[in-house]
């Protein structure tokens, strides 16, 4: 029976839809990922600042795609008064897994000294005051060529 209602919405309407459908479901996931970030880390500027430690690298996770760039989660411990809190940092993205380990490795070992910020309202909400910053290409093609 291809004469229904839904045989009709199935496959005469809705792939006319489709595309819209997938844009509006992606903006929407945007916006709500962006709004939930700004009401998160609001105000962190004067947020206190604590000596913490990196403990730990999560695995190796590799964006979906074609070509996808490669990143790491950094794992942070700080103390505050209200107790021992841990965590995380998203490296910046790579085009190979092994140059991420590279950065990390040196911009952040694990056992070294970071610095956190983190909510006093909420002290299990932190980021890493000043993380690093990945290098950029033509500071790759130096490094490559000097060293």
């Amino acid at each position: 029976m291809r004469n229904g209602p839904v045989w009709h919405l199935m496959f005469d309407i809705l792939p006319q839809y489709i595309g819209l459908i997938i844009t509006l479901v992606v903006a929407g996931g945007a916006i709500y990922g962006i709004q939930q970030w700004v009401t998160r880390y609001r105000g962190n500027n004067g947020w206190p600042i604590v000596d913490g430690r990196i403990d730990s690298y999560g695995e190796s996770l590799r964006m979906p795609g074609a070509g996808g760039d490669w990143y790491r989660a950094v794992v942070y411990s700080y103390t505050t008064t209200q107790g021992l809190y841990t965590g995380t940092w998203s490296s910046p993205f790579f085009r190979s897994e092994a140059a991420v380990i590279e950065f990390l490795e040196n911009a952040l070992p694990i056992g070294s000294k970071a610095m956190v910020r983190y909510n006093p309202d909420h002290p299990e909400i932190s980021l890493l005051h000043n993380p690093p910053s990945a290098p950029h290409s033509d500071d790759l093609v130096n490094l490559k060529l000097n060293g």
